[in-house]
């Protein structure tokens, strides 16, 4: 009896075992029997990108986990999207990142069944083949295992506060949808603050700087002869970034939107972003110096942003309320190994 007693134990307890989804090895892919928890990570094959869970710099002892995707080659913490900004865990070894039966990757909690976020696919008629990519871009993409190039998500078009190359920030002219970038709520936390920025719902060709979604505090200007009109340092004239940067904006009876591409080989990591109140254009380079792509004169009374260069890896953005009326927007440059 004993001996029938452990071997039926043993076999559930197998059983048990098989039915969990396996151990995550470094790969740049997550199919539906695997997760990813703790320290496990997805890595781009060019080694660029990385997807985990993380705690911001700044607050590394709140006892707040997010998934992200953070610049894989630079030092200092570099996030460029997250997934659960609103809703963070405590502990990533109680927490997991994977495939559910419907084809959406979810992140669960205690293994509950109840997902804390969602891609929220709808009708995934091929669940059982879903497979999670990063690409080398940074892209996060869920798609079929037999057919690549049908992506059902993709984190590109879900923005946090980071635009990267060859993203496009976009105006679909036939749902009426409108992407927008919105800043951390700070430092420390990733959670929705106040500021985006978005193409115009009135359907000019310029981007709008926003508090609240509401109060428009700056434009970039209209696109007119490859730039925008109120950038005047994207002019083709300016060796400064036109070597570095590729621009373009389509316009047709889709969609309107604006992206940008690197074509200097020696930049190692490339992003736009709205950080508290401010929109910038950073990246990394193999040499360490400043240049300014951005500025702007205001009235006092508006936002005022500082920027303060730090040695390390990024410009830091401060809110300021009366105290001068210029503002400007750094790229500061950084080595690569």
């Amino acid at each position: 009896m004993a001996t029938w007693l452990s071997s039926c134990a043993l076999s559930l307890l197998l059983l048990q075992l098989s039915l969990q989804p396996s151990p995550l090895h470094t790969t740049d892919s997550l199919t539906a029997n695997q997760q990813l928890s703790g320290d496990q990570k997805l890595i781009s094959q060019n080694g660029n990108f990385a997807l985990g869970f993380f705690q911001p710099a700044a607050e590394t002892s709140s006892g707040k986990w997010y998934i992200g995707i953070w610049c894989n080659k630079i030092p200092e913490q570099t996030v460029v999207w997250v997934a659960n900004r609103e809703k963070p865990v405590s502990d990533p070894l109680l927490s997991s990142l994977t495939v559910s039966d419907d084809g959406n990757l979810v992140l669960l909690l205690n293994h509950s069944k109840s997902p804390l976020w969602s891609t929220n696919i709808k009708n995934n008629t091929a669940a059982s083949s879903t497979v999670v990519a990063l690409l080398g871009n940074g892209n996060l993409v869920v798609r079929h295992e037999a057919n690549t190039s049908a992506v059902l998500w993709q984190s590109f078009d879900d923005f946090t506060d980071t635009w990267l190359p060859g993203n496009k920030l976009s105006r679909n002219k036939k749902t009426g949808i409108i992407k927008r970038m919105i800043s951390w709520k700070d430092r420390g936390d990733p959670a929705q603050r106040m500021f985006s920025i978005q193409l115009d719902p009135n359907g000019s060709l310029q981007y709008i700087l926003q508090w609240n979604r509401s109060v428009v505090y700056w434009t970039t200007g209209n696109w007119i002869n490859n730039r925008f009109s109120g950038v005047p340092k994207m002019s083709p004239l300016n060796p400064y970034p036109s070597s570095r940067f590729m621009f373009q904006f389509v316009d047709n009876d889709e969609e309107a939107y604006f992206t940008y591409n690197i074509k200097d080989d020696a930049l190692i990591f490339t992003r736009t972003i709205i950080d508290v109140s401010c929109f910038r254009l950073w990246y990394g380079h193999r040499h360490n110096k400043h240049g300014q792509i951005l500025s702007r004169n205001q009235n006092p009374s508006a936002v005022f942003m500082v920027c303060v260069g730090n040695t390390a890896h990024v410009v830091r953005m401060m809110r300021h309320h009366a105290v001068a009326s210029r503002t400007s927007v750094r790229i500061t440059q950084t080595t690569g190994n």
